[in-house]
């Protein structure tokens, strides 16, 4: 197809999401095989590195960082405690909530993660240079923030605000 014909689709994968969504695919292909020696998944890293960031997290609480579901976060947590790399500790102030921290082995782990990690990191200021970098993970986290549907989509201010979605109620027998 000549340049004057381009795909339809071309504008599509020029969107902001498809263009995020490759950077992404990219940067967690390169986390996994760098990972992979240590026998660790990008999915585990990320618990990981929140926990040495910020102790103490609860299920709940990960749930939200890490954009998964509780029962994926419930099963991805028993895996990492039958590792020895995190602990269930009675949360401070809620009996009924448990804060999951790292255990020492857990935090060696990490550190040896991150390490293996220096590489992939590297490559985006590589390629933008610091600067450049700085102003992107800026704008990024902005647009992160302000494209929650919560935010937008479902607020009284919003022009095309939508019905959250409900179930259909069952019918009453006549």
């Amino acid at each position: 197809m000549s340049a004057q014909h381009s795909h339809p689709a071309a504008g599509f994968q020029e969107g902001l999401g498809m263009l995020t969504r490759r950077v992404y695919f990219h940067m967690v292909r390169g986390a996994g095989r760098l990972l992979q020696p240590l026998e660790v998944t990008v999915e585990q890293y990320i618990v990981l590195a929140l926990l040495a960031e910020e102790a103490g997290l609860t299920q709940q609480e990960l749930v939200k960082r890490c954009a998964s579901d509780p029962r994926t976060m419930g099963k991805m947590l028993d895996a990492l405690g039958a590792k020895g790399w995190t602990k269930r500790v009675h949360h401070r102030t809620d009996r009924r909530a448990w804060q999951i921290v790292l255990s020492a082995k857990g935090r060696r782990v990490e550190q040896q993660m991150e390490r293996a990690l220096i590489p992939l990191r590297a490559q985006p200021a590589r390629i933008l240079g610091a600067a450049k970098l700085q102003a992107f993970k800026k704008m990024l986290a902005l647009l992160g923030e302000e494209l929650d549907p919560a935010k937008w989509l479902f607020s009284e201010a919003s022009p095309r605000k939508s019905p959250r979605p409900t179930k259909p109620s069952k019918p009453t027998p006549p």
